[in-house]
């Protein structure tokens, strides 16, 4: 069994992305040379409101997230 994870429920999955748009983001996240400022501005110009914080707190691993890390 996996240990309960702390922190807060990760945001980053809730906005409603899908398809492709849901691969790239995952892609983004495991990418290091991609800046979480650049996924942040890439989430805005599709209309999803989120922090920047929930993606780097995402990043750190430091969220409660029910889908894998990457």
């Amino acid at each position: 069994m996996e240990p309960a994870r702390r922190g807060p429920r990760c945001a980053l999955y809730a906005p409603p992305l899908e398809g492709e748009a849901l691969a790239r983001l995952t892609s983004a996240l495991a990418a290091p040379e991609i800046s979480s400022s650049a996924i942040f501005r890439w989430l805005e110009q599709r209309g999803v409101a989120i922090c920047l914080n929930t993606i780097q707190r995402h990043r750190r691993r430091e969220c409660y997230c029910r889908r894998e890390q990457g």
